[in-house]
């Protein structure tokens, strides 16, 4: 029995060691994944902005303005924006000055390396050429006309690394490091050297090991260490998580003393009692061992009570931890499904909007103004929606909203009268299309381009014939200029007879009254109304 029972706690001490080793791996993955999330932010941030439309007319000044808002209202101070030609030549660099001389790239290879691709990339640590400091750089390139013309480097703060490593809680003597391609240090939990070489890495390199795995070693401090290490997906960085053998091997060494002499004092008083004891200890640790496997492969876990109160509290947990798991996946999934969802109607309504006002547009400084408009009336509504989590969006505030860039104030120009209600999404996408329509050619032909004249904008719901409820809406211009019917029906003319009745289930009708336009659009409630204020 006494063997046996020193077998049960060899094997009870071979799991926890294998279990302090697991979370030191899954540590230095999950440090991975932040240093991944940090860079995918760069890239995004540069990305975007790289996508500017002033780099496409040539108009660095204005990149150069746009660069240093981004600058220093969405990364902090000390991270900077620099644009390079295929040269090196900085164009624009936003920790200078803007009457500075600008320099050349220090490091051409990784200016060649975005060209040749065509893929941004994270560099390794370079000096700066304008601080002398070590920076990590983000490059970008700004393709053009199907060329990359120019290259967007983004030098984030040190900080923002060293972030990563601060938001972590770290247990007691654990330390970790983030290290660059070359094996120099960009960041450690325990101080700030940078850019000395990483005693791990030299370790892991000379061993041949890539991807993710375990070291064991002597740290830059003399401590017999082990230590687990995980590559970046986005970079050569390589993360590594290590703890001192002693603080490894802790909790087993104060346990064990315990163990055997309860053990020792179990046999000499009563070899059942320890036999017993043993045997239940071992079943209850087994079952809650048991849940937590389940737990790691993903699998539908249940626990039933033992006669350990602890190991009872640690079972619940873990089935409790399993099952919010599962919620929060499932959650995301519809999270993502509906992001999808939004975004292909997002891209198909831009796409018909972008078309039709190229055929609308008799040169590309119309067709640029039109779409452009256009996509800030989309804008507007999408911020209402968003503003409200896509639950609605009251028909008061999409008017305001809409109407405000051609009739300010609004409240002088727009005469509203109708009950408080609150449209769907999509109805509060398409009508605010539809307001934008009218609106703009209110200002330029209609009742708003002359100071005296107004609009009367009416809604209401009503029940047809048929007992179904219904949404009208009428927009009536008055004191305007004598209307004369177009010739041609250009993009605007469909949205509003067409597309947006369409999109909503019902029929709109266009009237070139000539003491003024009136449009009425009739659609079912159900597809358009959300919920009543009143």
């Amino acid at each position: 029995m006494a063997l046996l029972a020193a077998y049960g706690l060899q094997g009870y001490f071979a799991r926890e060691r294998a279990g302090e080793l697991a979370k030191l791996s899954a540590r230095a993955e999950s440090l991975a994944r932040a240093v991944d999330r940090e860079l995918r932010g760069y890239i995004d941030l540069t990305e975007v902005l790289a996508r500017s439309r002033h780099l496409r007319t040539g108009d660095i000044r204005a990149f150069g303005d746009l660069a240093r808002d981004a600058a220093g209202g969405a990364n902090g101070p000390g991270g900077y924006f620099a644009l390079l030609d295929r040269t090196g030549q900085h164009l624009v660099n936003t920790r200078l000055p803007i009457s500075a001389p600008l320099p050349r790239t220090i490091n051409p290879d990784a200016l060649r390396h975005v060209l040749a691709t065509g893929r941004a990339a994270v560099g390794d640590l370079e000096i700066s050429p304008t601080t002398r400091d070590y920076m990590s750089v983000t490059r970008v390139p700004v393709v053009i006309d199907g060329e990359v013309r120019y290259v967007l480097a983004f030098a984030p703060h040190q900080a923002h690394i060293n972030d990563v490593l601060r938001d972590v809680d770290w247990p007691q003597q654990w330390l970790a490091s983030i290290v660059d391609g070359q094996g120099r240090i960009i960041a450690r939990s325990n101080d700030y050297r940078i850019g000395t070489q990483s005693v791990w890495d030299e370790t892991r390199r000379a061993l041949g090991l890539t991807g993710a795995g375990w070291l064991e070693g002597t740290d830059r401090d003399g401590r017999d260490c082990v230590a687990a290490f995980q590559a970046s997906q986005l970079s050569n960085w390589y993360v590594y998580v290590w703890v001192p053998r002693d603080v490894l091997m802790a909790p087993e060494r104060a346990a064990r003393w315990p163990l055997l002499g309860g053990l020792a004092a179990a046999l000499l008083t009563s070899m059942l009692a320890a036999f017993v004891a043993g045997r239940s200890v071992q079943s209850a640790i087994g079952r809650v061992l048991q849940v937590a496997r389940g737990l790691g492969q993903g699998q539908p876990v249940s626990f039933d009570n033992t006669h350990m109160q602890e190991a009872n509290e640690v079972g619940v947990a873990l089935v409790k931890a399993a099952r919010q798991i599962a919620a929060r996946e499932e959650h995301a999934r519809l999270l993502l499904r509906e992001l999808s969802h939004r975004s292909k109607n997002l891209l198909a309504i831009i796409e018909v909007m972008a078309r039709q006002s190229e055929r609308a547009s008799r040169s590309r400084a119309e067709f640029l103004e039109r779409f452009g408009a256009r996509i800030a009336s989309l804008s507007r509504s999408h911020d209402l929606l968003v503003s409200q989590n896509w639950q609605g969006v009251p028909i008061t505030e999409l008017i305001r909203t809409q109407l405000t860039p051609f009739a300010d104030p609004v409240e002088q120009r727009i005469k509203m009268d109708g009950p408080d209600l609150v449209l769907r999404p999509e109805a509060s996408q398409n009508i605010g299309m539809a307001l934008h329509e009218l609106g703009t050619n209110a200002s330029k032909h209609g009742a708003l381009s002359v100071p005296d004249g107004y609009v009367r904008l009416s809604w209401k719901e009503f029940h047809d014939s048929a007992g179904n409820a219904r949404l009208e809406m009428s927009w009536q211009e008055i004191g305007g200029p004598p209307v004369v019917m177009p010739s041609g029906k250009g993009f605007g003319f469909a949205m509003l007879d067409s597309i947006v009745p369409s999109a909503l289930g019902g029929l709109a009708h266009l009237d070139w009254r000539e003491d003024g336009l009136v449009w009425t659009l009739n659609v079912p409630a159900e597809s358009a109304v959300a919920a009543s204020a009143g």
